[in-house]
């Protein structure tokens, strides 16, 4: 199989009012999402898994394949960005650092990361967009999305 790099790409809206409610497995809790620019993201984000799992199959993924999956928010500030940085270090196995690019003035900050190879399913992408986004809503972080190779 060739290395190819399978990405989320497009922007995908529904216009459909939602109340979203996430739940947190790791801590058992629930968490309501009121704010409508993280529902948004959320909604775009569940959206583009559907058309990405489909690419991934095209690409002979199942399953059972194991995937590392890399993703990136972006951060209005360096403290969010070192904020979720050591969020998602603290919770999870991920290899995550902090980039920043632009002059003094204009910096802009992304969180970027890879999570360690793991199987996935549409309704595993689902959790794992919704903890992802929440995290990122925790922090004052965007979810910009995901991407892997296979």
């Amino acid at each position: 199989m060739s290395l190819r790099t399978i990405g989320v790409v497009g922007t995908v809206l529904l216009g459909i009012a939602v109340v979203l409610v996430a739940y947190d497995d790791r801590f058992g809790t629930k968490e309501r999402m009121s704010d409508a620019h993280y529902q948004e993201i959320l909604v775009k984000q569940l959206t583009m898994n559907r058309q990405t799992w489909a690419t991934l199959q095209r690409h002979g993924v199942t399953e059972q394949t194991q995937l590392r999956l890399d993703f990136s928010y972006n951060a209005a500030s360096l403290d969010a960005a070192e904020g979720l940085r050591a969020f998602i270090q603290q919770e999870t196995d991920y290899d995550v650092h902090v980039e920043s690019a632009g002059s003094f003035l204009r910096r802009k900050w992304r969180v970027e990361g890879t999570t360690q190879k793991t199987g996935a399913s549409p309704a595993v992408l689902d959790q794992w967009v919704t903890w992802t986004v929440m995290a990122g809503k925790r922090c004052g972080c965007d979810f910009d999305g995901w991407g892997t190779s296979v």
